[in-house]
C-alpha cells in the first residue's frame, strides 16, 4: 500500500513540475535582493528544468504508529512468556539464595547496584550537611537527626553488600554446577562410552592375512596332514 503511493508520487510530472517552478522563482527572488532589486529573474523553461535540482518529496508516515507497534510488541512478548516460549525472568534481588538462572543473576546484581550507588549518594549529601551543622552549635538536634539517618542508610548498605557477595557465590555456583550440568555431564559420558564400545568392536576380528587382531596370533589351517 505504501509503494503504491510513492510510485504515484513520484510518477506525478505535474507535482515535480509545480515544484520546479517554486524553486525557479524563490531563486529568481534571491537574484533579485542581492542585485540590488534589478530584475534578474530566471525565466522558466524546460532547459532550466533540467539544470535545477530534484524536488524534495516527503513520504507519508509509516502505516503502524510507534504505540501501536509497542502494543503488539508487548501482546508478542505476553504469549511467548505465557506459553511457555520466552524464560520469565525474575528480580530476585531481595532473595538471591533462591536464583535459579544467569538472566536472575544479571537482573538481581543490576538492581542491587543501582540501590548501592542511590544510597551511597543519599549518604554523601548527609554527610556534608552533617559537616555544615557541625559548625552551627544552635542546630543540635537536626545534626543528631542526619546522624541518625547516616547510620540507618550505613544499615542499608551493608545490607544490600552483603546481597550482592551472595549473588556473586550463586553466579558461581551456576557457571560451575548450574542447572543441567549433570544432564550435560552425563550425555559426555554416555558418548565416551559409546565410543570406547565402537572401539572395541573394531579391534575384535580378523585382517586380510587370517591375523587375529585381539591376539595378534595367525590362525593354521586344521586340516590334516596325510
Amino acid at each position: 500500500m505504501c509503494i503504491e503511493k510513492v510510485d504515484m508520487i513520484l510518477n506525478n510530472q505535474d507535482y515535480i513540475n509545480n515544484e520546479l517552478k517554486d524553486q525557479l522563482y524563490k531563486f529568481g527572488q534571491l537574484n533579485n535582493i542581492f542585485s540590488n532589486q534589478t530584475n534578474n529573474t530566471i525565466i522558466y523553461n524546460e532547459n532550466t528544468i533540467k539544470n535545477m535540482e530534484a524536488p524534495v518529496i516527503y513520504l507519508e508516515p509509516p502505516l503502524i504508529l510507534p504505540k501501536e507497534q509497542i502494543k503488539i510488541d508487548t501482546e508478542v512478548e505476553k504469549f511467548l512468556k505465557d506459553s511457555g516460549l520466552e524464560i520469565i525472568t525474575k528480580d530476585m534481588s531481595n532473595d538471591p539464595l533462591h536464583i535459579l538462572n544467569i538472566d536472575e543473576v544479571k537482573i538481581s546484581e543490576k538492581v542491587i547496584k543501582s540501590k548501592i550507588k542511590k544510597l551511597e549518594n543519599k549518604r554523601k549529601e548527609l554527610f556534608e550537611k552533617l559537616r555544615k551543622l557541625s559548625l552551627e552549635s544552635e542546630n543540635i538536634t537536626e545534626f543528631n537527626l542526619t546522624n541518625q539517618n547516616i547510620k540507618q542508610i550505613d544499615k542499608l548498605l551493608k545490607n544490600e553488600i552483603e546481597k550482592l557477595t551472595q549473588i556473586e557465590l550463586t553466579k558461581k555456583t551456576l557457571i560451575n554446577k548450574g542447572p543441567g550440568i549433570d544432564m550435560k555431564n552425563n550425555e559426555i559420558n554416555l558418548e565416551n562410552k559409546e565410543l570406547e564400545i565402537e572401539q572395541n568392536e573394531d579391534g575384535v576380528g580378523e585382517d586380510e592375512d587370517g591375523e587375529n587382531v585381539e591376539t595378534g596370533e595367525t590362525e593354521e589351517n586344521d586340516d590334516d596332514v596325510d
